[in-house]
């Protein structure tokens, strides 16, 4: 295709050059005194009398030339031979078309209508009160959490095919005859919600995988609904679309997971949720100054320390011991609570390095929810860290693995300290942009 661009670029200034031409040579008939015909509407299919063509010289027909762009069938008209239309569309201009000049009805085709479409929404870091956005917790005593989105994303694209089937693209390849048979639970889960009509294809790519502690599951279920909302030309608010997402994960597929990770996908941003025993949740940003976010994008350091593998259950443990009314979870996640609290005023007074000291306070709490979440390497690489630089640090995620976040007062040293365990830093800024549409063809 690339071989064809520059001939196809000639070939669409030949069309202008043509019209133009021919837009000289008419206003000079007209100007010796001719007699003027009726302007051809853009809408007539044979010109301006049915099917009688307009007398506007010794030649008098249009050239439709059907071209290949980008992969996409298209029409490019060129009037060389007749009449320019002076009357301007109110749509978009077609490509090779001057202001004056915009083919009708007859050069668009359904095989170049809008077929494809991605979208992008992030992953996120959890700043305070992780694990208090769990049904088992909020429900009891509300829960509060301080989350924000990174510049790392889920991309899902839904395309229309030619085949009477679903083809899904993920770690794994699957084409299914119909929804029941898709093996990916959340695809399965959204595609039978929306009753959505075989030959549609979709893909999933990730900036980081799965099994991370980055809210990779959260993020595929917003992200896929986007792009099903946007396949069906119908808006969604990003409140109702992390709701929506919340109810597939937590009540349709009954997985252990909170609120947390659906609501930051889709609204970005640094951003605290409240979440009420009633299931409502209170969204408000976090109220901090570009000096803070600043400081904090720039000593918020992320280490991969490898896969989890043990989420879900540390998650249903959590859950049953909540729902089982364990004094000792709960009296834990209450705490976590108000540890998110504190970390808000720190942070919206302008105290990155208050909040840095508490997040060790905040590791020490979620590593005695369970005897799962942590293992003697990670908390090898936590005491290095906190001797090399961090003011302190916690796992991102609920299992063993995933990240180390630390907040550093010197980056520097951290990062080689890390480095020196072989440890992969994972750079970042936040989104403000939560899940969006950003292809359309």
């Amino acid at each position: 295709m690339a071989e064809d661009e520059p001939s196809l670029h000639r070939e669409v200034q030949d069309d202008r050059e043509c019209v133009a031409d021919r837009n000289r040579r008419w206003h000079r008939q007209s100007g010796d005194g001719r007699q003027q015909q009726r302007q051809p509407d853009v809408h007539d299919r044979d010109g301006p009398a049915g099917d009688q063509e307009p007398s506007f010289g010794p030649s008098q027909h249009e050239s439709s030339q059907r071209r290949r762009i980008g992969g996409q069938s298209c029409h490019l008209w060129c009037p060389s031979l007749g009449a320019p239309a002076h009357r301007e569309s109110a749509g978009r201009r077609p490509l090779g078309f001057p202001p004056s000049v915009v083919p009708g009805p007859r050069s668009l085709s359904p095989a170049v209508l809008p077929r494809m479409l991605i979208t992008r929404t992030p992953l996120r870091i959890s700043i305070g009160g992780g694990g208090t956005d769990l049904p088992s917790f909020y429900r009891e005593c509300d829960g509060f959490v301080i989350s924000a989105a990174i510049n790392k994303y889920m991309f899902i694209g839904l395309n229309r095919t030619f085949t009477d089937d679903y083809l899904i693209k993920y770690s794994q390849l699957e084409r299914r005859r119909s929804v029941a048979d898709i093996e990916h639970r959340i695809v399965r889960a959204v595609f039978e919600a929306h009753d959505l009509e075989p030959g549609l294809e979709m893909v999933s790519l990730a900036d980081i995988p799965s099994g991370t502690g980055l809210g990779s599951s959260g993020a595929f279920t917003v992200g896929l609904l986007r792009a099903v909302y946007a396949h069906k030309r119908e808006h969604i608010a990003a409140e109702a679309l992390a709701e929506e997402a919340a109810r597939i994960e937590i009540d349709v597929l009954g997985e252990p997971v909170g609120k947390q990770d659906q609501y930051i996908a889709a609204h970005g941003g640094l951003t605290c949720f409240e979440f009420r025993a009633d299931d409502s949740v209170a969204v408000s940003p976090l109220a901090v100054s570009q000096e803070t976010v600043h400081d904090l994008e720039e000593r918020l350091l992320l280490f991969f320390t490898g896969y989890s593998r043990s989420a879900g259950s540390i998650l249903a443990d959590q859950r049953t011991r909540s729902e089982r009314g364990d004094a000792q979870m709960l009296e834990n996640l209450r705490q976590t609570k108000q540890l998110g609290l504190r970390i808000r005023e720190a942070l919206e007074a302008g105290r990155p390095e208050d909040f840095g000291r508490m997040m060790d306070e905040h590791w020490q709490r979620k590593r005695a929810r369970s005897s799962g979440m942590t293992n003697d390497d990670i908390d090898r690489w936590y005491a290095t860290g906190v001797s090399n630089g961090a003011i302190g640090g916690k796992l991102v995620g609920a299992g063993t693995g995933g990240f180390l976040m630390f907040y550093a007062a010197d980056p520097p040293a951290l990062r080689a300290a890390m480095s020196g365990h072989g440890l992969t830093e994972t750079r970042f800024t936040f989104d403000h942009d939560g899940s969006t549409v950003i292809v359309r063809n």
